[in-house]
């Protein structure tokens, strides 16, 4: 009766222990999100990351790490949170969400092809998302653009030879 005793009073303090733990990561997501809103997206990071310490399986946490990165113009960042996100999602509608979002990182780096395949990937989930076909749209110009001016480089570089 008293290894009974002891191994439920070790549960008891276990479930404890990560019920405590998982009310700080969700107070530094609270705190983040107060940050965020008031346009401290430094601090809003800090208070994601913090959140991930506590409970590094928190999805709201790092995808709300992810949109402070991206406020923060730290594109790249932000993307392979935004990817690190989708390989664990299964939703269609949390899946186009993180697509979406990777599109829109990829798009402010520059990287319109890969914004393309990440704007596609949105709408294979939720087809009407107006959002996305705009965006695709852009990024689809952008990309047309950037490989026209690459191939005139190209031709001048041949001229010049």
């Amino acid at each position: 009766m008293e290894r009974s005793m002891k191994g439920t009073f070790t549960i008891v303090l276990i479930l404890m222990t990560a019920g405590v733990y998982a009310q700080a990561e969700r107070k530094y997501i609270r705190q983040g999100n107060r940050e965020f809103e008031d346009a401290k997206y430094q601090e809003a990071e800090i208070r994601y990351r913090k959140a991930l310490e506590k409970d590094s399986t928190s999805v709201a946490a790092d995808y709300n790490l992810g949109n402070a990165l991206y406020k923060e113009k730290q594109y790249d960042a932000a993307a392979s949170r935004y990817e690190r996100l989708a390989k664990k999602q299964h939703e269609a509608k949390d899946l186009a969400r993180q697509f979406y979002n990777l599109g829109n990182s990829y798009y402010q780096s520059g990287k319109y092809k890969e914004s393309v395949e990440a704007y596609k990937n949105a709408l294979r989930k939720i087809p009407g998302d107006l959002d996305a076909k705009h965006n695709l749209q852009l990024a689809m110009s952008k990309l047309k653009q950037q490989q026209q001016e690459q191939q005139q480089e190209k031709n001048q570089q041949q001229n010049q030879q």
